[in-house]
C-alpha cells in the first residue's frame, strides 16, 4: 500500500511512515 501512496504523493511517504 505504501508503494501506491509513494507513486501518488512522494511528499506524504515521510507522513505515511510516521502515521505507520
Amino acid at each position: 500500500m505504501k508503494h501506491i501512496l509513494t507513486s501518488t504523493r512522494p511528499i506524504t511517504h515521510k507522513s505515511v511512515r510516521l502515521k505507520v
